[in-house]
């Protein structure tokens, strides 16, 4: 099931396995809003940098392109939308769809910049056990008052594993509406509609078949976590060259 989603963990000894997960999460937490930020040049050098990353987790570009297909229609999307509802000067269209200069730059911008956050978080999930991230997440909040570190460790643990889930039950009724010929309807939201809402009730109704089994085998958010040893020198490396990477961002 696991190997379904581009979110599962994929052994290795690189040095991303390798790094403190701490460090990893300290690396995303810095990138993404610098991503966000970030201009053309920027985005061509965090594109270099994360397909060396792709590489040295031996992470195939093709196979990854595959499986994040529900996220390469959300991107196209946003750049339609910021294409074509961006005012400027027209570069193609007619009286009822223009897509300006401006808005072909703007959402190509935006769409790269999205394409590169979720490149980031399948490099981070691809190199980091579920249950290093359940516990990196109480350690980051352990020292906020009035937050309960432990149940929203185990939310976010659990979103990770049902990310899988989802992807392997989007494939069956994609595969399912192909074999009725859905695919050759001309209208794109009859088409989307035959696929997001029973994608919706299949994830609610194994979502509540989970809870079901969690509450009779009575699990609970009070579990032991992974108690962290002090970070390395080494491993506040990662953090400290991302964050003049990010402040240069910023500064250019």
């Amino acid at each position: 099931m696991l190997k379904t989603s581009p979110h599962s963990l994929r052994p290795g000894q690189s040095f991303l396995h390798k790094m403190d997960p701490r460090s990893k999460a300290l690396c995303l937490l810095i990138l993404s809003p610098a991503i966000f930020q970030a201009e053309f040049v920027d985005l061509f050098a965090l594109s270099a940098l994360f397909l060396f990353l792709l590489n040295r987790i031996h992470f195939p570009i093709m196979e990854m392109l595959s499986k994040i297909k529900p996220f390469l229609i959300l991107i196209l999307f946003v750049f339609m939308a910021r294409a074509c509802f961006t005012p400027g000067d027209m570069l193609i269209g007619n009286s009822y769809i223009q897509i300006t200069q401006e808005g072909a730059r703007h959402g190509g911008l935006s769409a790269w910049r999205l394409f590169s956050v979720i490149i980031l978080g399948i490099i981070f999930s691809s190199t980091t056990k579920i249950s290093e991230i359940k516990s990196v997440v109480e350690w980051f909040l352990r020292p906020i008052p009035f937050v309960p570190e432990q149940k929203a460790a185990m939310m976010i643990s659990l979103v990770f594993r049902f990310v899988p889930v989802i992807f392997e039950k989007a494939n069956e009724i994609s595969a399912a509406q192909r074999a009725r010929c859905v695919e050759n309807r001309k209208n794109p939201l009859y088409r989307i509609q035959k696929i997001a809402i029973p994608l919706i009730l299949r994830t609610f109704s194994h979502a509540d078949k989970l809870t079901e089994a969690m509450e009779a085998r009575l699990y609970s958010e009070n579990r032991s976590s992974r108690h962290f040893s002090k970070l390395s020198k080494k491993d506040f490396l990662a953090p400290l060259a991302v964050l003049c990477m990010a402040a240069l961002m910023a500064l250019l």
